[in-house]
């Protein structure tokens, strides 16, 4: 007792920081046990209310950003729609809001698709033009497009002129989730 009571106080900062270590560790946790399907809507519900105060602030904070950052263009095995769901459980019931920005976030994708099928399409008419002027030619010759460095580059700036809407919906979403 004597070393402890020895020890210099804590500031109000540093109890911050720790708070938010140890709970914002849970929210992300939860976040990602939902993504991964080890916890159901149920579960997350619980994890939502299992703390009282500002340590419900900071756990619902955290899992609100780690679900947000999962909504985007490339996520894959359908992620971004699980994000989405788990935002509109969280959410107050019937945000017609939240469902907007989901709706708004899915057109994003599909025109994201149709561009990026587009231009690959440009791309491997051009790779097959010049693998055809080196004499090889058939049906089972397919360019590998993801070792073209200029391919990678084209993909980077069509996700790259999505970026600020994209950001735009996230932070929506975590407004409408946790007002």
């Amino acid at each position: 007792m004597e070393k402890i009571s020895g020890l210099p106080e804590l500031t109000q900062e540093e109890i911050a920081e720790q708070q938010e270590k140890e709970y914002g560790s849970i929210g992300d946790a939860a976040a990602k046990r939902y993504l991964e399907g080890v916890i159901g809507d149920r579960d997350l519900l619980l994890e939502w209310d299992r703390f009282p105060g500002i340590r419900a602030q900071i756990v619902r904070r955290r899992l609100v950003a780690a679900l947000c950052r999962e909504i985007r263009l490339d996520s894959e095995g359908g992620l971004a729609q699980k994000a989405l769901e788990g935002l509109k459980l969280l959410g107050p019931a019937n945000n017609a809001a939240i469902a907007a920005l989901a709706e708004d976030f899915q057109k994003m994708v599909d025109r994201f698709a149709d561009e990026q099928k587009s231009v690959l399409r440009r791309f491997e008419i051009s790779a097959m033009d010049e693998i055809g002027k080196l004499g090889i030619s058939g049906s089972a010759v397919r360019p590998n497009l993801n070792e073209n460095p200029q391919w990678k580059t084209e993909l980077r700036r069509i996700q790259d002129s999505y970026a600020t809407k994209l950001e735009d919906i996230q932070r929506s979403l975590a407004r409408e989730v946790q007002p």
